[in-house]
């Protein structure tokens, strides 16, 4: 698999990094004190700390595969955000010591990774929780607010290419041989020609720096009240994208596992909409895109599960349920499915 389908951080092991050391680092760099925990991540190694005064904030180490200007591109995207509408539920910037959002930082083993420290949002994971009118509404209003905060953000690095980014499906096909079972291998088959079908329409759609992983691990709910979002993590796979692409993903997370899996993403839809009015040409391909980030979710998965056995089991948790309800959707008329998305913008579908 060449480097444009996967990236060094994809790819490439990292030495772990101790708590202790995260706490270290911490107690230099910010000046104070902190007790660390470590967090699962993908790629970057990442510590909730409690600082003395009991505090919570999150420490970051960035993969040291990570181009140095991609970093800088995330954490000006967050500075952004907050510049643009601080009163959007995301992570917010701490900056060290002297001044910095993010800086190289020397560990024990003499490597050097890329630091960033930011805000804490309490709550729980949205993983898990079945379809919420109300949660799935007010993320669709979220997730545009994020948006149009960053509608005219621009950076020298806001269009490197990310594997998980919809407009490069078709790389695909290069997992397709390692499939083993023939009926999912076939599925995969059959979802990369209905994007290849739609290839040329997406050349016309908008484009901006957006968010791009709106799954549930990265929606963070009110923990006694768990219709309510409490906010948005992680934009490290923020880029210049289509941004009907950025809606397609959060789709991908909202589905319903019962009956018709696009009913559980209409009212996040239906929110996203009320808020930065999609165009027509955008909502009908926006079930095409949510099929083609399924297949993009079972693509990579299925493809580092290869790569890294020892941690295959976590890799794939939940890739027999993606595996289902990709089935579903490529088994729907394609005509319905658009229609169901037109309507939940109040359009009505060409005939």
């Amino acid at each position: 698999m060449t480097t444009r389908y996967a990236p060094g951080s994809m790819t490439a092991q990292a030495a772990p990094v101790a708590p202790e050391e995260a706490e270290a680092i911490f107690a230099r760099e910010f000046g104070t004190p902190g007790r660390a925990k470590r967090l699962i991540g993908e790629r970057d190694q990442n510590f909730a700390l409690t600082t003395a005064d009991g505090r919570a904030v999150m420490l970051k180490l960035i993969h040291p595969a990570e181009d140095p200007a991609v970093t800088d591109f995330q954490t000006q995207v967050l500075l952004q955000v907050e510049r643009a509408d601080p009163t959007i539920p995301v992570q917010r910037v701490i900056r060290a010591q002297d001044g910095a959002a993010d800086k190289p930082v020397r560990l024990a083993d003499g490597s050097t990774r890329r630091l960033r420290m930011v805000s804490f949002l309490p709550g729980r994971i949205q993983r898990g929780l079945p379809p919420s009118l109300a949660r799935g509404r007010e993320l669709g209003e979220i997730l545009a607010r994020i948006q149009l905060a960053l509608q005219d953000f621009a950076h020298p690095a806001d269009s490197h290419e990310i594997a998980w980014d919809i407009s490069y499906t078709d790389r695909q096909r290069v997992v397709v041989p390692e499939i083993e079972d023939p009926h999912r291998r076939a599925l995969l088959v059959e979802g990369l020609d209905r994007f290849d079908a739609i290839k040329d329409a997406m050349d016309k759609l908008r484009r901006q720096v957006v968010h791009n992983d709106l799954s549930y691990d990265n929606v963070v709910v009110d923990e006694q009240n768990p219709d309510r979002v409490a906010g948005v993590l992680d934009f490290g796979d923020a880029t210049r994208t289509a941004v009907v692409n950025d809606l397609a993903v959060a789709c991908a997370y909202n589905l319903a596992e019962e009956g018709d899996p696009l009913d559980g993403a209409i009212p996040l839809v239906a929110g996203f909409h009320a808020t930065r009015p999609l165009l027509p040409g955008e909502v009908a391909l926006l079930a095409e895109l949510t099929i083609a980030r399924m297949v993009v979710r079972v693509g990579i998965t299925e493809w580092r599960a290869v790569r890294f056995p020892e941690n295959r089991d976590y890799i794939l948790r939940t890739t027999p349920m993606t595996w289902r309800l990709l089935e579903v959707l490529l088994r729907q008329s394609p005509r319905q499915q658009q229609d169901k998305m037109m309507r939940a913008c109040d359009m009505e579908l060409s005939r």
